[in-house]
């Protein structure tokens, strides 16, 4: 009866084992799926940090291409500008010029008047 009874235990003993055995084996399997998971979770993210590094870059280098036209845009103003205090500086002595050209014109038209009422004044005889 002994050896029914350690039998009996033994094979018992063996069941228990099997079965902690599958459980493990179960959990080992379930802890592989986990980690292919996490894995390819990783794989997707290092991905999608890739194509916004990629479009960051291609951000950055419209921003500078813009920045870069604003900046000749601006140099073009200034140019633009300078050419036109320059045009209305001399557009301001220009006017002066004809203000001194009108009365200058006044000026030879009285001279011009006077002379002739002088030539009136005198009459040559003919000899």
């Amino acid at each position: 009866m002994k050896f029914a009874g350690l039998a009996s235990r033994s094979s018992s003993s063996a069941s228990k084992i099997q079965k902690m055995i599958e459980g493990i084996q179960q959990e080992t399997q379930d802890a592989v799926r986990f980690m292919a998971s996490g894995v390819q979770n990783v794989d997707r993210s290092l991905k999608m940090t890739e194509e916004a590094s990629s479009e960051n870059t291609y951000l950055h280098n419209l921003v500078e291409q813009m920045l870069s036209t604003i900046k000749q845009l601006d140099q073009n103003s200034q140019r633009h500008g300078d050419t036109a205090r320059r045009v209305g500086i001399s557009a301001e002595q220009m006017n002066g010029s004809m203000g001194t050209l009108q009365d200058r014109s006044v000026s030879v038209k009285h001279t011009a008047q006077r002379l002739n009422q002088l030539v009136g004044v005198f009459q040559v005889n003919p000899r």
